[in-house]
Formats: structure tokens, sequence, C-alpha cells
């Protein structure tokens, strides 16, 4: 499939910028690891262990099974799975059939799994059955009726309901030997071709379909160069497969031949015990995972020296809890950020300064371009907040069969700048900082407020693990500035004593938190990040039932 946003003028700028040149696929790459080192480990679960060979004979079966089923190329299916090894097979496995792959939630129900469905014309959808109950396959049965393109629904396991079509048997059958040699090399993704979607978080709305493309940009070097990577690391799935912010075990380590250990459902104990016995050297995941962990009653009775690095993005990590993770699991935190429909734009090093690594996203990765604008899209001082606006050539292709959405994202043309409705501001070392987001903003009689600095703040309290700043809707002034709050074990916490400890760090005073709220845990968005609508919606009904109303 032809990708929407890569026209001739985006080929000839990066191509005369030596961005883009004729590298391998991602496919191309997975294959030559079972040539070059067939019995080494290169995926495990719970369940499963599986060798380089192992893999390449999994997805080129499955890839064959699929073309039998009678998926054309270009066909479009999701997948809604947890962390499972299958998940992470099926990526390529799809790519080998030349099939357009959608890994979606777990969390995403009904409305948004049909809208996703009705959406792209998916033709097939797969399920791992011990993860869903009855009720998901009678919801499944009557949403079919309007799905005319849906025509096969597969299991990763063999219990699934009559009907259904279990892949096992499929990576089973010697397959191969029924089909010409070439029949995968005619059917793969090439580059320039759309090889992939992504969907976005469905926070703000329904989700949206990105388009991903085979790039002539090796988008992977980046994070092996940083961060010094060799094929003897293994990385660590803490996070679901399905977004950006799982690029380390879904892109990197496939890329360089890591082995990579899935966790299947999160949970800090068996986070902790997965990076012990597997020796995990690089954890990917998110913020949350990290406070869960260092919160753990048997944190201390844990093995990590194989960690070198815990490496998040899809949220704001507090510049406390970052310092206390490297002094406790004796590794480098790192990130990166981005957006799904722009890939990664700037990232930390494990040579920048602790000040850097906690405090900042880093610098623009190689071949990218970033502005900060304002309202009006002019670019704005260094040292000043804009809003972060970027591009360049490891970018994904817009919004599936959507070019006006895609051209209103991008600034108003396709080769244009995606604004990522985050503020940041970028000092004289070229470092990026995130200021919050722009709908995060609270206005509280006409004086905006940043959440993310209030937090960054409450965070370093002694007692504190975890804190989200929402606006609380107000008569007299519009929006007035409410803390939730997650405590460490065994802590307590008033508002008078969070209100003291914040004047002390100089904070205005118009900033200062007018209710505090302590939960046992956030809820979560695509279980990356703090759900913070939820959280206007918690006290938003609060205070109506306290007014009576």
């Amino acid at each position: 499939m032809k990708p929407l946003r890569i026209i001739p003028s985006m080929i000839e700028r990066f191509e005369k910028a030596g961005l883009w040149a004729d590298t391998p696929t991602e496919v191309e790459r997975l294959d030559a690891h079972a040539e070059l080192r067939p019995l080494q480990e290169a995926l495990v679960d719970s369940r499963r262990r599986l060798t380089w060979a192992e893999v390449r004979q999994w997805t080129d079966r499955v890839a064959l099974g699929l073309i039998g089923l009678g998926f054309a190329r270009d066909s479009i299916v999701l997948a809604q799975l947890p962390n499972l090894a299958e998940t992470w097979l099926l990526r390529f496995a799809l790519k080998k059939a030349g099939i357009i792959g959608l890994t979606i939630p777990m969390r995403f129900g009904f409305r948004e799994l049909e809208h996703l469905l009705k959406e792209t014309g998916a033709a097939g959808l797969v399920l791992a059955p011990e993860y869903v109950d009855a009720a998901y396959w009678g919801n499944l049965k009557k949403i079919r009726r309007g799905l005319p393109l849906l025509t096969h629904v597969l299991t990763v396991g063999r219990d699934g309901p009559q009907g259904t079509i279990p892949l096992p048997p499929m990576a089973l059958d010697p397959i191969e030997n029924r089909y010409p040699a070439d029949t995968l090399k005619t059917r793969m993704f090439r580059l320039l071709e759309v090889d992939s979607l992504t969907s976005t978080s469905g926070s703000t709305g329904l989700p949206k379909a990105v388009e991903y493309v085979a790039l002539p940009y090796a988008m992977q070097q980046a994070y092996i160069d940083q961060w010094k990577l060799t094929p003897d690391d293994v990385v660590g799935a803490l996070i679901p497969l399905y977004g950006g912010a799982s690029a380390v075990c879904g892109r990197v380590a496939p890329w360089l031949g890591c082995k990579v250990a899935m966790l299947e459902k999160y949970a800090a104990e068996d986070a902790l015990r997965l990076i012990q016995q597997e020796r995990v050297t690089v954890a990917n995941g998110v913020p949350t995972q990290i406070v869960r962990m260092l919160n753990h009653p048997d944190f201390s009775r844990f093995d990590l020296s194989s960690l070198r690095y815990f490496v998040y993005s899809a949220a704001f990590c507090p510049p406390e809890v970052a310092r206390k993770a490297e002094e406790t699991m004796g590794c480098r935190v790192l990130s990166f950020y981005g957006a799904t429909e722009v890939a990664c734009l700037t990232m930390t090093s494990p040579q920048d300064p602790p000040a850097m690594r906690y405090n900042s996203i880093g610098q623009a990765r190689p071949g990218v371009q970033i502005r900060l604008v304002d309202a009006a899209g002019a670019d704005v001082p260094a040292g000043t907040v804009g809003e972060i606006t970027g591009r360049g050539a490891c970018s994904p292709s817009g919004y599936f069969r959507d070019p006006a959405a895609t051209r209103t994202a991008w600034g108003g043309e396709l080769d244009g700048w995606f604004r990522t409705g985050d503020l940041g501001w970028v000092d004289g070392q070229g470092y990026y900082y995130i200021a919050g987001r722009k709908k995060d903003m609270i206005n509280r009689g006409g004086q905006n407020i940043v959440p993310v600095e209030i937090e960054s703040l409450i965070c370093s309290h002694p007692a504190v693990a975890q804190a989200a700043v929402v606006p609380m809707p107000d008569p007299e002034l519009g929006e007035r500035v409410c803390a939730y709050v997650l405590l460490r074990p065994a802590c307590r916490l008033e508002l008078a004593e969070i209100v003291s400890f914040l004047k002390k760090t100089g904070l205005a005073v118009y900033k200062l938190p007018e209710r505090l709220e302590i939960v046992s845990e956030f809820p979560e968005a695509g279980g990356q990040k703090i759900a913070k609508q939820e959280l206007v919606r918690d006290i938003t009904r609060k205070l109506a039932q306290e007014a009576g109303l």
C-alpha cells in the first residue's frame, strides 16, 4: 500500500540529506539473525523459549498459513493480545505475508474495537482465548453482523469457540514444503510501503489508526549507538507491544538481535522477578512501573545487578523518581519522547549529566527536526515555552485513509510539521524540557498553571511516590488546583503539610494545591500514563456530591 504522506518533496529532502538509503527491512534483519545465530535464544515468555531459527520457522509458517486462508496482500488484521510471545511473533509473520497488522490494547472495549475494525476494513482479528471471557465472544458475535469484511477470527490458543482458527497448528505444519520457495519474498513488504498500523491511545475520543512505513532509514540505529546496545543485551518487555513506548522491545531488539523477555501482565513483583531470572539488561517500561517496583515491600530481595538501563516513554517521570531508581536499581534511567503520529523526536543518553537525564527529555535524535511555536505557529526564542512540533526521517505517514485529518495535524500540508500538543522549551545546549500538555493547563482566574511543575515538586516530598495535578471546577475562579497523590508505604500526608512543603520550594501561591486526594492507585490510559481526565471527572463528581447536586 502506498503511504499517504510519503510524497516526492519528502523523498528528495531525506535522500539529499543522506538520511534515506537502501536499508534492509525489519523482516530481512530478523531472518538474518536466524542465519547468523540460529541457536541463540531470541524470545521468551512464561510458557516458551524460542531461538532465532525457531522464530524464523514460526513466522514463515504462520505467514504461509495466512496466505493459504486467502488474506490478500495489503489486507488488514487486528490483534487484541497481551504480551505473549505470539504477539511479538505475529507482527513479523504479518509483514512476511504482506498483511498490514494493527495491535490494539487489551483495555479497549467493544466501542473502540468495532470502530477500528470498521475504520480499517479489517479482514481478520486475532485473540487469546484464555484472556477473554464468554461475554466477549457474545459481544463479538453481535458486532460481526455489521462487519462484512471481517472474514476470519484467529486465536493464539486452541480453545477458541467454534469457527475460530488457531495459529499453533499453523506453526507446527511444514507448510513451506507445499509452496514455491520464493512465495514470501514476493509477498513481504518492501521499502516505502505501509507495513503496519498503530492506534492512538483513544484518551481524547475514539482511537485513530496511524500508518507506519517500511522506511529506507535505520531508525533503530540511533538507540543502538547512543545507548551502546549489543546483541548480548536482554530486553525486558514490561510494557504492552501495541504502542510507540514499546519501541525498544518491539523494534530495536529484533533489529539488533537481542533476546526479548516478555511480561504478559504487569505486576511489580513479576517485573522484578523477570529482571532477575532472565538477567535483563534493558527494561522497557513506563514511569508508573518504576514507582511500583521501588515501592514493592520485597524490592531489596531481588537481584537487579544485570540491569544497565530502565528506558521509558509515554509519560513524564518526576526527577526524584528517576534519581531514586538509579540509586537503588544501580542502572541509568533513560527516556525517549515522541508521539504515535511522529515516532521518537528526542532521547537522553547514558553520557548525559544526571540533571539532564532527570529533568529533560534529551536532545533531538538524528534525522529529526523540532520547532517550538506559539499559538500562531511562529517560532519562539530559546528558553521560551512553545508547542513542540516535529518532523523527521523516521516519521509515520499519517492517519490511515484520512488525508484531511492528516493535513490538519501536520500544519496544513502533508510534508509539514506535526503539532504534538505538548508544551516545552529548549536550553542553550539543545536539551528539551516538557512544560505540560496544552489541554492539561489549569486556568485559575485567568492565570495559567502548568501541572507538571507542581507534580515534580510534590514528588520530591519524602512521603510521595507519585502525583497528578488536575483542575477542579470552581464557580468563582473557573478552576482551582487539585493534587492526587499516591503515598509511599506506611506514610501519611495532609493538605496543610504539602502546602507548607511547596511554599518552601518557592512555588507561587496561586499554584498551590487547594485540595488533596490520596489514592491507592492511579487510573491509567493505555497502561502507560495517568488518565487525568478520569481524575477530573472524579473530583468534579465529588464536588457535586458535596454541594448536594
